[in-house]
């Protein structure tokens, strides 16, 4: 068993490279390309292809019957069932103009928009997302040029994407009131800020990244993540609105990494090397790095309390119902009402003036941690 190496340099070349993986141990491709190609499915085979048009196909990948993570020299990868995910059948590309609703339902909307954003739907058809658009199960969400994307689920987590990124959404399960309730997020490129909503203390969410998976259990926390090529950066945000800091592990295939304090911060390049233990990474280079994209995500978790409180203003209580069904009553008599006659306004003003309670009233008025870290020095920066 041999392991086959695509370079990005054989495929700019024009040497488009058909891989067999009948007798193969594994596939090294370049990073540049793994991670920010378009997955097609054609048949059993698999074909990436780059956005320079370099492509590359992998004989009989889908007919393995454990299909192999496809990884990269520095040992990032993508499992199988992302790469199957992220597959769309060969045939009709285009977007749709207006999708099929999923089976299942919506587990999410797009909250926040700005610029461009498109959605693969789990059928391989695509759309261009708008503000309150659904997301569904299987969906593979993705951001273009200079734009962000806000997306609030059913159990108030909330995803924020910044520019060129994409991630596809495996599952989410939850019962309000339940203890069983789960979430499955894989992020492939870009920059991610999410807050955690009800799922994590009553179940667990996991995301996977190129590097290994972050694991969140019984706690709200908020959680920065880039990926470029592969290497992850994970950072452990502070809630600016509620101060909350919560608690996680990143784990690989070699060791696991606890999140626990503010501003806790790793990189991490491989899934097959220990990633060791956060550093705490100065404030200024974290907000310098993460703070606009965490800035969005709070604001989208803002407008849930912002929109449930007009709800609740708008919705009317039995015994509101029953005072403004006697204020319309009452209104209806004043109006059949001729009002008191001139006598009885005479009589009126001849009695003394009556005072307020309490006297006059007024008017209304790996791995490497932060040591010696610049803004800069984060990748995942934003504008």
């Amino acid at each position: 068993m041999v392991q086959s190496v695509v370079t990005l340099e054989d495929l700019r070349n024009g040497d488009v490279q058909i891989v067999d993986l009948a007798d193969q141990s594994g596939i090294v491709l370049d990073a540049a390309l793994l991670f920010s190609a378009e997955f097609v499915r054609l048949g059993d085979d698999l074909l990436l292809r780059g956005a320079d048009g370099e492509e590359i196909l992998l004989r009989d990948y889908f007919a393995q019957d454990q299909p192999l993570p496809l990884e990269t020299a520095e040992g990032a990868r993508l499992l199988p069932e992302t790469v199957e995910a992220l597959a769309v059948p060969e045939g009709p590309l285009g977007y749709a103009q207006v999708g099929g609703a999923p089976a299942g339902g919506a587990i999410g909307e797009v909250n926040a928009l700005n610029g461009t954003a498109r959605v693969q739907r789990a059928d391989g058809t695509r759309e261009n997302l708008s503000e309150g658009d659904p997301i569904f199960q299987g969906d593979v969400v993705s951001t273009g040029v200079g734009s962000e994307l806000g997306i609030l689920f059913i159990d108030d987590t909330v995803f924020s994407l910044s520019s060129n990124s994409r991630m596809v959404i495996d599952e989410l399960v939850y019962n309000a009131g339940g203890s069983s309730n789960s979430m499955g997020i894989s992020l492939i490129q870009g920059t991610f800020v999410f807050i955690t909503g009800q799922v994590a203390p009553s179940g667990g969410i996991d995301v996977q990244t190129p590097a290994g998976v972050i694991g969140i259990r019984g706690t709200t926390v908020g959680v920065q993540i880039a990926t470029f090529g592969g290497r992850t950066q994970v950072a452990n945000l502070e809630n600016p609105d509620t101060g909350e800091i919560g608690s996680f592990t990143f784990t690989n295939n070699v060791g696991t990494a606890v999140f626990s304090q503010a501003n806790d911060f790793l990189t991490i390049t491989s899934a097959n090397a220990d990633p060791g233990q956060p550093s705490v990474a100065p404030g200024q280079a974290i907000d310098a790095a993460f703070g606009r994209a965490l800035s969005r995500a709070v604001e989208v978790q803002r407008s849930i309390s912002e929109n449930r409180t007009e709800e609740d203003a708008n919705e009317e209580s039995p015994a509101d119902e029953q005072e403004s069904e006697l204020e319309n009553q009452q209104l209806q008599a004043e109006q059949s009402d001729p009002g008191p006659t001139q006598q009885q306004i005479n009589e009126a003003l001849n009695q003394p003036p009556l005072e307020a309670a309490g006297g006059q009233q007024p008017t209304s008025g790996g791995s490497t941690g932060p040591d010696g870290l610049q803004p800069g020095d984060f990748t995942g920066s934003d504008p």
